[in-house]
């Protein structure tokens, strides 16, 4: 639309200058002569069929086939409106209400399908789909004269079911629904009286095959043309999307992703990066020699949406939990954080501390699993919580698998930040590891009081409800702070110390029964993040407790993902 001017031999027609963009940009897709304007004119009459026929006939589209027109930079009308004659409706949306118009006489022919795109003065346009837009569009589409809706749906999987299923993998953009749906009608027409429901359509959908098919006409030609450091920066995002809800402008139009509004009461509002299942499912196919990508996507890939677009999961734990998960999954992978917890704990030593990383595993259980928060009622402190204080015995056998970390979506005072169990075969013995990760920096160091809040939320809480009742448990709690006070670096020499039972604390609080507490000293905790990265995320922290990736400078988030692509690298066959 950037491209948007008047067209002989009717200059000020806002319709015919828009028909002849069209046409004008499917002539050059298809590496074809552009005509000249007074003859298509003359050829089309301005009848809206002959149009569409036109455009099929440039694209090579039977009169069966999805035509789907996009509209980008519609904002553009707020500043050339004044070069067409324009209905006088309701001040600046007068330009955009003749748009609309032009473009919704075509929506009545069969088979074409606009998106439209911008940020307009006159005008709030969305370039996303929600699930009330998709019902609508499966009841007004057809196949073979008979609605998308009825040929989908049935009794027991109802047009809501589809819906909310479609909005789960295409994540709102238009082309991947009309993709995802093309290749649910292939399939009926393929496999007569199928009976759809959620498990076969997630099937269908997740297949690499069929997500190519979605996929590709949007994303491909962009992703297969990236250069090595554009792969990092598209690492990057996906880091910024797992941790937190970053708001990245200049990589749209390099890797060719949507955009989503999002605000908050009192908020202004703010564009995501959407990252949809369905792109997931294909890139995790591609990326199969590298893990951490492959690990990245997996992980999208296994979440609902709105874990993603809500996650408050901040930056240091992701980053120490990917750390964590990649040190476990990639096998003899040398880790120094990893050797210096076998040579302080017995207990660890003991454990099997090989995460699996087959496909398999990965589908089944995800490895970086954000919890959602329990419908419990708000404290008085208005601040949500992920789980109550009395509730470890149940998260302990029922919410935490083997082989899967778990960051809480929501920050929590009733517990660790990360959460992850290990098991002993021989003996059948269990480790249940939290580490809490403290954000601190060179004036205001972790001191012993924080250090004694983590045991009182977690260690004495799992001990009473837990550990009292089962003998083959065991319970860890590893600190890892940014900076340490003077007096708890002083206590530990300069070194990383285990403190078991019958050993006390400087407070005087004995570690209970099968506990450990682990406190690392600055030095392993430099090693096992790298020092840049450190020293990046201690200034962070300085301007906020809780930062997000906007405030993290651009060459610590670019050391951090190229220290865990590092990682995955060294991978051992």
């Amino acid at each position: 639309m950037s491209r948007l001017t008047g067209i002989e031999p009717k200059e000020r027609d806002l319709k015919w200058a828009v028909w002849y963009l069209i046409i004008e940009a499917a002539c050059k897709k298809m590496a074809l002569p552009v005509p000249d304007p007074e003859e298509v004119y003359e050829e089309l009459q301005m009848l809206p069929t002959a149009f569409i026929e036109k455009i099929r006939a440039i694209l090579g589209l039977t009169s069966d086939q999805y035509l789907v027109v996009g509209f980008d930079e519609v904002g553009v009308l707020d500043s050339v409106h004044k070069f067409f004659d324009i209905d006088n409706f309701r001040g600046r949306i007068g330009p955009y209400y003749n748009f609309f118009g032009i473009v919704r006489i075509l929506c009545e022919l069969p088979h074409f399908f606009p998106i439209i795109v911008g940020k307009c003065e006159g005008l709030n346009v969305r370039n996303y789909l929600d699930q009330a837009s998709i019902e609508e569009h499966l009841e007004k589409s057809t196949f073979k004269n008979t609605p998308v809706s009825s040929v989908l749906c049935h009794r027991d999987f109802s047009i809501n079911h589809l819906s909310e299923l479609l909005l789960e993998y295409a994540d709102g953009v238009p082309g991947l629904i009309v993709g995802a749906v093309s290749v649910l009608l292939k399939y009926v027409a393929a496999t007569p009286n199928v009976s759809f429901t959620r498990e076969s359509i997630e099937s269908i959908l997740s297949d690499p095959t069929n997500a190519e098919k979605c996929v590709a006409p949007y994303y491909l030609s962009r992703l297969e043309g990236l250069s090595d450091t554009r792969k990092v920066t598209m690492k990057k995002l996906i880091l910024s999307h797992l941790y937190y809800s970053a708001y990245v402008f200049d990589l749209l139009t390099d890797f060719g992703l949507y955009r989503r509004e999002y605000s908050k009461p009192g908020e202004r509002e703010m564009c995501q990066v959407s990252i949809p299942k369905l792109l997931a499912c294909f890139l995790e196919t591609q990326l199969e020699t590298d893990t951490l990508s492959a690990l990245l996507f997996r992980t999208i890939r296994a979440q609902p949406v709105h874990f993603l677009h809500e996650s408050r999961c901040r930056v240091l734990e992701g980053f120490v939990a990917t750390k964590f998960y990649l040190s476990l999954a990639l096998r003899r992978y040398e880790n120094s954080l990893l050797s210096t917890l076998s040579q302080l704990s017995l207990v660890w030593s003991r454990m099997n501390l090989e995460f699996p990383t087959d496909s398999a595993s990965f589908h089944v259980m995800p490895s970086i699993h954000f919890q959602e928060a329990s419908e419990e009622q708000e404290g008085a402190s208005g601040k949500r919580t992920t789980f109550g204080p009395n509730e470890w015995e149940r998260i302990v056998a029922e919410e935490l698998p083997y082989n899967k970390i778990y960051i809480p979506m929501h920050a929590t005072s009733n517990g660790p930040d990360i959460l992850f169990k290990l098991r002993e075969h021989i003996n059948n013995e269990t480790l249940l590891v939290g580490i809490a990760c403290k954000g601190r920096w060179s004036s205001r160091g972790l001191g012993w009081d924080d250090i004694l809040d983590e045991i009182g939320k977690f260690m004495i809480p799992v001990f009473e409800q837990v550990l009292s009742k089962n003998q083959n448990i065991h319970c860890m709690l590893i600190i890892l702070s940014t900076k340490l006070a003077y007096n708890v670096a002083a206590e530990l020499n300069q070194t990383s110390r285990c403190y078991t039972p019958g050993n006390k604390l400087p407070q005087g609080i004995d570690i209970p029964e099968r506990c450990e507490l682990v406190i690392l000293c600055e030095e392993d905790v430099e090693n096992f993040i790298g020092k840049s990265i450190l020293s990046g995320l201690r200034e962070a922290f300085t301007l906020t407790d809780n930062p997000s990736l906007k405030v993290i400078e651009n060459p610590v988030l670019k050391d951090m993902v190229l220290s865990l692509d590092q990682m995955s690298r060294k991978r051992l066959s």
